[in-house]
């Protein structure tokens, strides 16, 4: 198969782009809410909604309840015009703040913020869609937007004024993993398990212990691995834990 070919069915099967690799470019606004719809993904078994979607395909049965068949086809409509609303202002402007080198720092911050508020505060029916008031966290907000980053820097259209060297390592379970172990157990291993916080990432609220981890692992990254960015060895590693877990 040709690389552009390869490239093209990547795009419809994992993004749901079908614009072909030619509209690339022509559609860089538009591609950065298909990556944020696909980085959601990567987040949502961890965010506990008012029904689970074992719930919801309960009340979807033949056999269900036609209230609750309508309860459910509103609900995932509702929380699909959630998801799809923050995808589309992912990469958009916060307090002032640009997604670019210039602004990063702060927009980056901004921005985690405005997500884990935006699912907070967001309601159905009058109630609120997350079970637990004030139960979405910035260890979710920047697994999002970390991923929707990550997936632009691979398909080479991160936003104008933006390098890949600013770009935030995406945590998640695999690189808390990888960045606490030995090297005898993992290549890519940073031996640093004294910076990493005992609770699951999807539980880390408080954003500047966040960025102190952040700034840990790029610290010894560059020690270590001078020819790699961050996100180049958050890639090694990541694939490297993720085939040991499947070789167990």
């Amino acid at each position: 198969m040709e690389y552009k070919n390869a490239l093209e069915f990547l795009l419809y099967s994992y993004f749901g782009f079908d614009g072909g690799t030619k509209k690339i470019e022509d559609n860089k606004s538009e591609i950065p809410t298909y990556c944020a719809k696909r980085a959601y993904l990567d987040l949502a078994r961890t965010v506990e909604f008012k029904y689970s979607t074992s719930k919801l395909d309960k009340m979807e049965k033949k056999n269900s309840l036609q209230n609750e068949k309508d309860e459910a086809k509103a609900f995932k409509k509702e929380k699909e015009k959630l998801i799809s609303g923050i995808c589309e202002s992912m990469l958009g402007d916060t307090d002032g703040k640009k997604c670019n080198n210039n602004d990063f720092k702060d927009w980056h911050k901004k921005k985690c913020e405005e997500i884990k508020e935006k699912m907070n505060k967001a309601t159905y029916d009058t109630n609120k869609f997350i079970i637990n008031e004030e139960s979405f966290t910035i260890g979710q907000s920047q697994k999002w937007l970390n991923m929707t980053l990550k997936y632009l820097w691979l398909l080479n259209i991160l936003p104008d004024g933006l390098n890949e060297e600013y770009l935030h390592i995406p945590v998640d379970s695999y690189i808390i993993e990888a960045v606490g172990a030995k090297k005898d157990n993992y290549q890519y291993g940073l031996e640093l398990e004294k910076s990493i916080s005992k609770s699951s990432w999807s539980a880390w609220d408080n954003y500047d212990e966040y960025m102190d981890f952040q700034n840990e692992v790029k610290k010894v990254i560059k020690e270590k691995y001078t020819s790699l960015t961050p996100l180049e060895w958050e890639s090694f590693a990541w694939i490297e834990v993720a085939k040991s877990k499947s070789s167990n």
